[in-house]
């Protein structure tokens, strides 16, 4: 019986592991993903000077878009990204903002800062 049962955890264990590895992998890969997708909007960005955004598209891929892109795809009915409210509900949502101007620099901070300090006040209301 405890051979059995050594078997059986060996199995449970191995799962685990592996579960784990795929995670790291996932990780390592999403990441891998927004840096090619950060040069690529770099390079857009020296070409034309607009704003980047660096998105996740409904087919779990890493895209950077500019805001007459995000229009011009709403307006003929493709649905490559998810449908955002309103501009910070879309910063929200961003990986990255690729930009030259400072205003859009400075707003993205900002909301994101909002974001953290929500964050924490939610775990500081959880701890209590």
């Amino acid at each position: 019986m405890a051979k059995f049962t050594f078997i059986n955890r060996l199995k449970i264990q191995w799962v685990e592991w592996r579960a784990y590895q795929q995670t790291l992998w996932n990780i390592r890969r999403d990441r891998k993903a927004i840096n090619r997708a950060i040069t690529r909007a770099r390079n857009k960005n020296e070409l034309d000077g607009r704003t980047y955004y660096i998105l996740k598209n409904v087919a779990g891929g890493f895209d950077e878009v500019n805001s007459n892109d995000l229009r011009n795809l709403r307006l003929k009915g493709i649905r490559y990204f998810p449908r955002y409210q309103d501009y910070n509900s879309m910063i929200r949502e961003c990986f990255a903002i690729v930009t030259s101007n400072n205003t859009v620099r400075n707003s993205y901070l900002d909301v994101m800062k909002q974001i953290q300090l929500a964050e924490n006040d939610d775990k500081g209301q959880e701890d209590h």
